[in-house]
């Protein structure tokens, strides 16, 4: 028994470790083309810089991605953690444009939505970093 459980165990990791990096680029991806789509506003939205910075980050996220996707140790430990702070920082930059446009439509009662976004992007990022802090004090 317990060899059919290593043997399962294995498997399952091993399909979960190849499923996940695959996820991850192709969410990142269709996160980028999203984004791209949104530059389309209105100036008067004044939301077209946060959105550029938006889809900066969103660019850095998946080169990130993709490299964990390809190749795992192409990019430094530096490059990578500044790839990923920069995503994070795109998706925050994302969720203020989503406000001036939510401002510009006069639709203030979805304001909460936004907020709800800034702060769970604040609680995964803050999650993030105390698993790389435990990872390598670890």
């Amino acid at each position: 028994v317990g060899v059919l459980y290593f043997l399962f165990g294995t498997e399952m990791q091993s399909l979960v470790m190849n499923v996940l990096p695959v996820m991850g680029f192709s969410g990142n991806l269709m996160i980028l083309v999203g984004s791209i789509f949104c530059l389309s506003v209105p100036e008067q939205t004044r939301a077209r810089r946060l959105l550029i910075g938006a889809v900066v980050g969103f660019g850095c996220k998946l080169i990130f991605s993709g490299s964990v996707f390809f190749d795992p140790g192409i990019l430094g430990l530096p490059l990578a953690l500044f790839l990923k702070l920069a995503g994070n920082i795109g998706l925050i930059l994302f969720a203020l444009a989503l406000r001036k446009l939510l401002l510009y439509v006069n639709r203030p009662e979805q304001m909460f939505k936004v907020y709800c976004l800034l702060g769970s992007t604040v609680l995964f990022l803050m999650g993030s970093w105390c698993m790389e802090l435990v990872a390598d004090l670890g």
